[in-house]
């Protein structure tokens, strides 16, 4: 119940401020293991920083309203490929 509580003030927190944020959390809904870059970069854009190791790129968005941060979105990339994601 607090989860469902919490999703709900979430979301009405992206409506009050337009559709662009309302559209950037769909789609990062549509993101998934095995799409290439270029598809990640157009749902999502440019990522706010590259980490670059030995065997992935680890690529981090973050999404805000009026400058606090709601929300962390990490995508592993290998291969030029989604190979996995987080959020925190």
């Amino acid at each position: 119940m607090k989860r469902l509580v919490l999703l709900f003030l979430l979301l009405i927190s992206l409506v009050s401020c337009g559709t662009r944020d309302i559209n950037t959390v769909s789609n990062v809904r549509k993101v998934k293991v095995g799409i290439s870059t270029n598809e990640l970069k157009y749902l999502l854009g440019e990522p706010k920083n590259i980490s670059i190791e030995t065997d992935y790129e680890k690529w981090t968005y973050t999404y805000d309203v009026n400058k606090v941060v709601i929300n962390c979105f990490d995508v592993y990339i290998v291969n030029d490929k989604v190979e996995s994601f987080t959020s925190r």
